[in-house]
């Protein structure tokens, strides 16, 4: 699924990210007293991978040749923040309950 995000066309990627967040969010009864475990793991890899595309634009724009690389970089890592803004406003939604700062997209 990563792959598809990461590499695919605008469209595919942008329904592999609507496919993944409803994995991701559409937890089971099974998954559902883990959910914290849950939350920690899918955004863990996401920080994870954000983090190599950072290091990745880092060592690239040292050499001035590879601005096209730069660009697949960024884009990549822009599809790695909707997938995060996805999944956060996705459980924002089910959150009920008054909050003492709102949130940010609101």
């Amino acid at each position: 699924m990563w792959k598809i995000i990461l590499s695919g066309s605008e469209d595919m990627a942008s329904r592999a990210i609507r496919f993944l967040r409803l994995i991701w969010t559409a937890l089971g009864p099974t998954l559902m007293p883990n959910q914290l475990d849950v939350h920690e793991d899918f955004l863990s890899s996401c920080i994870d991978r954000l983090r190599g595309f950072y290091d990745t634009i880092l060592v690239l724009e040292k050499d001035k040749d590879s601005t096209n690389r730069v660009r697949q970089e960024v884009t990549r890592a822009c599809r790695v923040l909707r997938v995060l803004y996805e999944y956060i406003v996705e459980y924002d939604c089910e959150y009920g309950e008054e909050r003492a700062f709102i949130p940010l997209y609101r």
